[in-house]
């Protein structure tokens, strides 16, 4: 059974090939879609839901959601476009005038580099930097996520472009006596991130893996266990990620 994922806010579902004909997914920025998805697979694997409520917009677009959400005001408010004052209506949410949100098309590239999510936002909340993503719940938008690399506010934008994220992915826990695909993975995580030397790279857990986990968990913070579980992956996903190098 292909693997769909929500799509707005009518609660539908899609296909990545389906969501690849919905306008607003297909003109978000690559790099930006694959960590998107990305997260949507964390979540399911993790037996929640995440996915996409609204994506991209074109300029007309930014300027109905925003004229939607204001109205005009001779002082104060929140936001100025076109020499006039604007404050946001009552229970609305925030969307930014024209050329200044990175919803629109021509934020990076050609593409638009922010999304409103729908599903398990606490999730996203705990999640979303391991993806390299900013998510807004500071600012009460917990649906509003954009790419780590770009500045908060589109009026300091300088050009920053993305680079290729290592993506996290739900493995397993494992320790010394186990066997499978995970063992030789973290064996090449720990050879990357930590410089630990491994040279066997077997699918079977030996001492010197045991060794190299200890030594890691000591430098990095975790508890000395020398068991890999989720924690110690996201922490090696994170550091990977902090040093650009994958595994």
């Amino acid at each position: 059974m292909a693997v769909t994922y929500i799509q707005g806010y009518g609660g539908g579902r899609k296909t990545v090939e389906q969501l690849d004909t919905v306008w607003g997914w297909r003109m978000l920025h690559p790099e930006f879609k694959r960590r998107l998805l990305g997260l949507f697979d964390y979540a399911q694997a993790h037996g929640t839901d995440v996915g996409i409520g609204g994506g991209a917009r074109s300029r007309n677009s930014q300027l109905s959601v925003f004229l939607q959400r204001h109205v005009q005001v001779t002082a104060g408010g929140c936001c100025v476009f076109k020499g006039h004052r604007y404050a946001l209506k009552a229970g609305a949410a925030h969307a930014a005038p024209p050329d200044r949100s990175y919803h629109e098309t021509e934020a990076l590239d050609g593409f638009a580099v922010a999304a409103d999510l729908v599903g398990d936002l606490a999730f996203v909340k705990k999640y979303a930097a391991q993806f390299g993503l900013v998510e807004f719940s500071g600012l009460k938008e917990p649906w509003h996520v954009q790419p780590t690399e770009v500045p908060r506010a589109r009026s300091q934008y300088a050009g920053e472009k993305l680079r290729l994220w290592l993506v996290p992915v739900k493995r397993k826990t494992i320790q010394k006596g186990s066997v499978g695909v995970d063992v030789k993975v973290l064996k090449v995580a720990l050879n990357v991130v930590n410089n630990a030397g491994l040279k066997n790279m077997t699918r079977v857990w030996g001492n010197g893996l045991e060794r190299a986990v200890r030594d890691y968990q000591t430098r990095y913070g975790l508890p000395v266990n020398g068991l890999c579980c989720e924690l110690m992956w996201e922490s090696l996903y994170r550091v990977a990620n902090l040093k650009g190098v994958a595994f």
